[in-house]
C-alpha cells in the first residue's frame, strides 16, 4: 500500500507563512488544511484499490510487466506489491472497491 503522508502528522495544525485567516477567496485557511486531509484520504483509498486490483489481475495470470504497463508503474513495483498482498492470510476475502468513492462523496 501507498502512504503518501510518509510518517507526517496530517493532523497537526498548520501555520501560515504569509496570511492566517481568510484569502481572497474568502474562505479560512482550516477549509484548505481540511480539504488536503480529505483529499489525502481519498488518494490513500484509491491507492489500496488500486493496488488489490493489480494483485487480483496478477492472481489470475496477468505477468507483472502487463500490470506495470495498465498501472503506469515499474514492474519491480508491481511485484513488490504482489508480494506483500500475497502475504495477507485473508486476501481472498477482502472485499473489492472502491471503497475511496464513499470517502470522497461526503466530504464535498
Amino acid at each position: 500500500m501507498t502512504d503518501t503522508t510518509k510518517g507526517q502528522d496530517t493532523t497537526a495544525p498548520v501555520e501560515s507563512a504569509s496570511r492566517g485567516g481568510a484569502g481572497s477567496d474568502g474562505r479560512p485557511l482550516e477549509h484548505y488544511c481540511d480539504r488536503i486531509r480529505e483529499l489525502t484520504r481519498v488518494m490513500e483509498g484509491a491507492a489500496a484499490e488500486r493496488d488489490l486490483a493489480m494483485y487480483r489481475a496478477w492472481q489470475r495470470g496477468m505477468p507483472p510487466e502487463q500490470v506495470a504497463r495498465l498501472a503506469s508503474e515499474e514492474p519491480d513495483e508491481v511485484r513488490r506489491t504482489v508480494t506483500v498482498l500475497d502475504r495477507e492470510e485473508d486476501i481472498d476475502e477482502w472485499g473489492e472497491g472502491p471503497t475511496w468513492i464513499k470517502f470522497y462523496r461526503k466530504t464535498w
